[in-house]
């Protein structure tokens, strides 16, 4: 035993030292049991979701009412009409849009309930849902309207895939690369740009993931899983490589092209797989999750390959989400030449 307890403390001193494997121990936990906890109803208490009511003349009392039970289900908002609750469901901002019409009380009115019938998990719990406004709204006038082509679950999870690739090209593949080159750069330096360098690194990297996708959409062909790859899809999955690319370069260069930089990446490629609502809906995670999920860019670009791939929408209604990845792409490229710029004596490295 007096031989056994130093190697015992040798080994949590050595995994203690692994940040990718603390992240894997106590975050992995963490996140699963906050986010599987909330599954108690038919769509989880946080929610959102919007709440039409047409007859505009009831009374503040009763707009309250109908709140309050729709909150006992829900995180409800109350939007002015349905095509505005549509366009924001289309968007993924809500999840479930809930018409009332005819209204008198909660037993003499009629009720509609749009969802996203792409959005494979909201589309399964649908019937719960109408089956929790029968009974909490005495309801029996209830109309389902799902949008947009139904997904099955393969296909629903494959933007998330395509993310996951961009992931493993940006955050993995070029770090290494660029970290292997560590002994030659002086040399390199001699013979031609390094930025040029660091920049084909990057246009590879949009080229590997063209190459996967279209794999991948031959995959899911064969099996006879409908997905579509347009031109709109494709743009956001060069934009998504692209940032994530450059966030890979951030930390080689933040780290000066040190091993333990790809450590640092894994948890950071662990927590936008995590966070970004790619496998799940993020609205189903709990309200602190989902304001969080608002800032990741690998949110966005979910939801756009979503709805460029299952929803017949105007891509002029999702101009703020791509303009988010452009911003993202901008501030990360400064931030790149600002630390490459730091990075002065290549000789030393």
């Amino acid at each position: 035993m007096s031989k056994l307890f130093p190697l015992i403390l040798k080994e949590i001193k050595l995994t203690s030292k692994r940040k990718a494997l603390l992240f894997m121990i106590f975050g992995l936990p963490l996140f699963f049991g906050l986010v599987f906890t909330t599954y108690q109803e038919a769509i989880p208490t946080d929610t959102p979701i919007a709440v039409v009511i047409d007859d505009k003349n009831l009374s503040q009392a009763q707009v309250n009412a109908i709140m309050a039970i729709a909150r006992t289900f829900s995180s409800p908002n109350l939007e002015p009409s349905v095509d505005s609750a549509v366009r924001k469901l289309q968007r993924e901002e809500y999840y479930v849009v809930i018409e009332i019409k005819n209204y008198r009380d909660f037993t003499n009115a009629s009720y509609v309930v749009y969802y996203d019938d792409s959005m494979t998990p909201v589309a399964a719990i649908s019937e719960n849902l109408l089956e929790i406004l029968r009974i909490r709204m005495g309801a029996t006038q209830i109309e389902a309207r799902p949008l947009n082509r139904h997904a099955s679950l393969p296909e629903f999870f494959f933007p998330g895939v395509l993310v996951m690739l961009s992931v493993l090209v940006g955050m993995e593949l070029i770090p290494s690369t660029a970290i292997e080159e560590r002994g030659v750069l002086p040399r390199l330096k001699l013979y031609s740009s390094l930025p040029l360098n660091f920049t084909a690194k990057v246009l590879v990297g949009e080229g590997i993931i063209l190459v996967q996708a279209g794999m991948a959409k031959l995959v899911y062909d064969y099996a006879g899983s409908d997905v579509g790859l347009s031109w709109w899809v494709l743009l956001v999955l060069l934009l998504t490589t692209l940032y994530l690319s450059l966030i890979g370069l951030c930390f080689v260069f933040a780290f000066r092209f040190e091993g333990h930089s790809k450590s640092l990446l894994q948890i950071t490629a662990g927590f936008l797989a995590l966070m970004s609502g790619l496998l799940y809906p993020a609205g189903f995670f709990p309200s602190a999750f989902q304001r969080l999920d608002h800032l990741l860019p690998t949110y966005y670009s979910g939801v756009l390959l979503r709805a460029f791939m299952f929803r017949k929408v105007n891509p002029g209604l999702f101009w703020d989400y791509l303009g988010y990845l452009v911003l993202t792409i901008v501030l990360l490229a400064l931030i790149n030449v600002l630390l490459y710029r730091r990075v002065k004596e290549w000789s030393t490295l």
